[in-house]
C-alpha cells in the first residue's frame, strides 16, 4: 500500500505538471518555509493520532484497566486544548510564530520523553499528566505552523496551500495510527517466549521512541525555518 501510493503521488506531479489546471499546483512547494512548515505540520499530526492511538491500548492491554478508563486519560488534555488553541494564535500574532511554535514542539518533545522514561512505572494518573503537557504543546504548535505556512505563499497559491494542510491532515494521521499499531504488531509477533502484556509493553516502548525521534525533526526543521526567517528579514 505504501508502495502505491507512492506510485501515485508520482503520477499526480506529473499530471500537475502537463495540465493548466491540477487539483493543487504543486508550485507551492517552490517556497521553502511553506515545505518546512508543511512537513512539520504533517508529522505534528502522526504524532498528534499515533499518541491518541498508543495511549488507550497501553491502558488496556498493558495496565489491564477498562475501556472507559483508558479512554478518559485523553479527557483533561482535550480539554486543555479548548483553551489553549486560541491562546496560542494570541500569542502568534503578538509575539510572531516561533515562540508558540517552538515552545509547543519542546512541550512534546518533554512529553514523549517522558513516557519513554518513565514507561516502567506508567500509570493512568501518570499518564494524563504526561498527555496533557503534550497536549498542550500541540495546542501551540499545529494551528500555528499551518498558518505560519500559508504566510509565505502569495495570494494565488493560498487557495492551493490550503487544500494541501488538509489532504496530509487526513494522510499523516491514518499513518500516525498504522505506525503505531505495526510496532506493537511486530513487537507481539516476536515475543519469543514473553506475554502478551511484555510484548505489547516492549512495542509500546518502541512506539514511544519513534514519536520523540519525529519530535526531534519537527523541531530541527522549525530551527530551521525562523532562522531562514530572520535572514530573510535581515536581508530586506
Amino acid at each position: 500500500m505504501l508502495l502505491l501510493g507512492l506510485v501515485a503521488g508520482g503520477l499526480y506531479v506529473w499530471h500537475a505538471r502537463h495540465f493548466a489546471f491540477p487539483l493543487i499546483n504543486i508550485t507551492i512547494f517552490k517556497y521553502h518555509r511553506f515545505v518546512l512548515s508543511f512537513v512539520a505540520y504533517a508529522l505534528c499530526q502522526l504524532i498528534n493520532i499515533g499518541m491518541s492511538f498508543l495511549l488507550p491500548n497501553y491502558g488496556q492491554l498493558v495496565l489491564g484497566v477498562n475501556s472507559l478508563l483508558a479512554g478518559l486519560l485523553l479527557l483533561p488534555g482535550s480539554l486543555l486544548r479548548l483553551f489553549l488553541m486560541p491562546f496560542g494564535g494570541v500569542v502568534l500574532d503578538k509575539r510572531g510564530a516561533a515562540l508558540p511554535i517552538i515552545t509547543g514542539i519542546s512541550a512534546t518533545l518533554i512529553s514523549g520523553i517522558l513516557f519513554f522514561s518513565f514507561q516502567s512505572i506508567l500509570s493512568i494518573p501518570l499518564m494524563t499528566i504526561f498527555y496533557a503537557l503534550f497536549s498542550g504543546g500541540f495546542s501551540l504548535t499545529f494551528s500555528n505552523l499551518l498558518t505560519d505556512g500559508m504566510k509565505q505563499l502569495p495570494g494565488k497559491l493560498k487557495g492551493d496551500g490550503n487544500a494541501a494542510f488538509n489532504a496530509i491532515q487526513q494522510y499523516s494521521g491514518s499513518i500516525g495510527a498504522s505506525l503505531m499499531a505495526a510496532f506493537i504488531s511486530i513487537s507481539e509477533i516476536n515475543a519469543h517466549g514473553l506475554s502478551t502484556v511484555s510484548a505489547t509493553a516492549r512495542g509500546s516502548q518502541n512506539d514511544f521512541l519513534v514519536l520523540i525521534g519525529l519530535e526531534l525533526v519537527m523541531l530541527v526543521l522549525q530551527i530551521v525555518n525562523f532562522r531562514k526567517a530572520r535572514k530573510q528579514i535581515g536581508a530586506n
